[in-house]
């Protein structure tokens, strides 16, 4: 994913990544390339989840108090079935 237009070339630490990785895939045969592309989406898609999880855990993310407290939820009850304690539930 890149944020260049025609009028604009973006400085984000993905997009300057992102255009050395396609300058150096350029070079592949298409078998590497396609292989090198999946590795790499699959790189920044869990660098990108990280970030989210990161702002979500840290409050900036907008409304990361809900999350949370959905998350805290579930993990209250993963705990309450594990013990038996289905029912004691907050």
């Amino acid at each position: 994913m890149n944020h260049d237009t025609p009028k604009f070339k973006c400085s984000c630490r993905q997009c300057i990544r992102t255009n050395e990785f396609c300058a150096i895939t350029e070079k592949l045969s298409p078998e590497d390339r396609e292989w090198m592309e999946d590795f790499y989406n699959a790189v920044l898609q869990t660098e990108l989840d990280l970030n989210w999880h990161e702002a979500v855990s840290d409050g900036s993310w907008p409304n990361s108090v809900m999350i949370l407290e959905g998350w805290l939820h579930k993990a209250r009850e993963s705990a309450a079935f594990q013990t038996g304690e289905v029912g004691n539930v907050e």
